[in-house]
């Protein structure tokens, strides 16, 4: 059975749940003797940077990027989570500004995305009328 860098990061999470510095310390000192020669640096730190994600999934927290092509306040930003139907109160969000969306936010969330971009708009229109056009 194989073990993903996800499951090793959830793993390592636990190990080392409720317990003082230094045993925390040997407990991942062990860990990366274990581990790191099997998967190497670049294993090791896509481990670490799982461990938020783990952290999250085992906390009920769910993790939701709101893209918006301007900055946008933070009711607006609740609003657009609350529109993808996550709970903004239990969500760690995180804002990204992409311009090329012209226009309105994108929602992204573990099972969903909620695209009210101005540029989804756009590419939805232009594939109708090029649909259109052909018949």
């Amino acid at each position: 059975m194989r073990i993903g860098k996800r499951d090793l990061a959830s793993a390592l999470l636990l190990a080392v749940d409720g317990k003082d510095d230094s045993a925390a310390q040997a407990i991942i000192a062990g860990f990366v003797r274990r581990f790191g020669p099997r998967i190497g640096v670049d294993g090791m730190n896509r481990i670490v940077e799982g461990i938020p994600r783990a952290f999250f999934r085992m906390s009920g927290i769910e993790e939701v990027t709101v893209e918006t092509a301007r900055p946008i306040g933070r009711e607006e930003t609740r609003a657009a989570v609350a529109a993808c139907g996550a709970d903004p109160e239990s969500s760690e969000i995180s804002v990204r500004i992409r311009p090329s969306l012209i226009g309105g936010f994108r929602v992204i969330r573990s099972d969903r995305i909620l695209d009210a971009s101005v540029r989804s708009r756009i590419e939805r229109a232009r594939k109708v009328l090029a649909g259109g056009s052909r018949s």
